[in-house]
C-alpha cells in the first residue's frame, strides 16, 4: 500500500476533456488494484444475440400450446382424423380422372396407394396416442389454468403428455405431406388449369413423399411407444460414461 498527497498527475490520451496536468489535493490511497474498463455500456452481441430470451419464450409458448390442446382434446383429435381422410381425396380424384379419360392410370395409382396406406398408418397412430393419454389429463387441462395443469402432473405424467404431444405433431406433419403429394398428383390431370398448383407442390414427388412419410410416421410411432425417450436416456448415459 502506498499513499500519495498533492501529487501531479499527467493525463495523456486522445479525446480527454481535461488539461494535461491536474493538481490533486485529495489524499489518494493506492492498493495496487488495477481495473481496466473497456466499455461503459452494453452492446448487443455481434452474432445477433437474443438467445437468452428466446428459449424461455419458446418453452412458455410450448407449455401454453400443450395445455390448450388438451383443453380441446376431443375436438382436435376428431379434426385430425377428418384431415387424415381428406388428405387422400386429391389422389383419389386424380386416379378417377385418369381412368375416365382412358389414360395411363399407373402414375395416379402409384401416388394414390401410398397415400391410402400412410393415411391408415396415421389414423392407427392417433388411436394408439389416444389410448396412451390418461383421461384425468383432459380434466386437469379443462378445469384449471396452465400453471395448475403442469403442477398437477407428476414427472411421469409430464413425460407421457410431452412424448404423445410430439407424436401428434409428427402425425400432423405426415398428414400435411400426404395432402401436398395428393395435390401434386391432382395437378397433373390438367397442367393448363392447375399450373399454379403444380408450381406449389412439384417438389412432393412420389419418392420424396414415401421418404417423408416413413420419417414422420416412424418418429410418431417412436414417441407414442416411449422408445424415443428411452433412446434419448440411453444416449445421455452413453455420453456420461464416455466422458467419465
Amino acid at each position: 500500500m502506498s499513499n500519495f498527497d498533492k501529487t501531479t498527475v499527467s493525463v495523456n490520451g486522445k479525446g480527454n476533456h481535461v488539461g494535461d496536468k491536474v493538481n490533486v489535493t485529495n489524499k489518494v490511497t493506492n492498493n495496487n488494484s488495477h481495473n481496466h474498463v473497456t466499455n461503459m455500456y452494453r452492446e448487443p452481441p455481434r452474432s445477433g444475440g437474443g438467445t437468452d430470451g428466446e428459449l424461455p419464450a419458446a418453452v412458455l409458448f410450448g407449455a401454453l400450446a400443450v395445455w390448450q390442446f388438451f383443453r380441446h382434446y376431443e375436438q382436435l383429435m376428431s379434426a385430425m382424423q377428418h384431415a387424415i381422410a381428406l388428405a387422400v381425396v386429391p389422389s383419389l380424384i386424380a386416379a378417377v380422372i385418369a381412368y375416365i379419360r382412358d389414360k395411363d392410370a399407373q402414375p395416379a395409382t402409384i401416388s394414390t396407394l401410398p397415400a391410402i396406406v400412410f393415411a391408415l398408418a396415421g389414423y392407427l397412430t392417433l388411436q394408439v396416442i389416444g389410448d396412451n393419454i390418461p383421461k384425468p389429463v383432459e380434466g386437469l387441462a379443462a378445469n384449471g389454468p396452465v400453471i395448475q395443469f403442469w403442477r398437477s402432473l407428476t414427472e411421469y405424467g409430464r413425460q407421457v403428455v410431452l412424448q404423445n404431444t410430439a407424436a401428434i405433431v409428427f402425425v400432423l406433419m405426415a398428414t400435411v405431406s400426404n395432402a401436398l403429394a395428393g395435390l401434386r398428383t391432382f395437378a397433373t390431370t390438367n397442367y393448363g388449369w392447375f399450373a399454379w398448383l403444380w408450381n406449389l407442390t412439384w417438389r412432393n414427388s412420389p419418392r420424396r413423399h414415401v421418404f417423408t412419410q416413413v420419417v414422420y410416421l416412424g418418429a410418431a410411432a417412436l414417441f407414442a411407444s416411449g422408445k424415443a425417450v428411452a433412446a434419448w436416456a440411453w444416449f445421455q448415459d452413453a455420453i456420461r460414461s464416455a466422458l467419465s
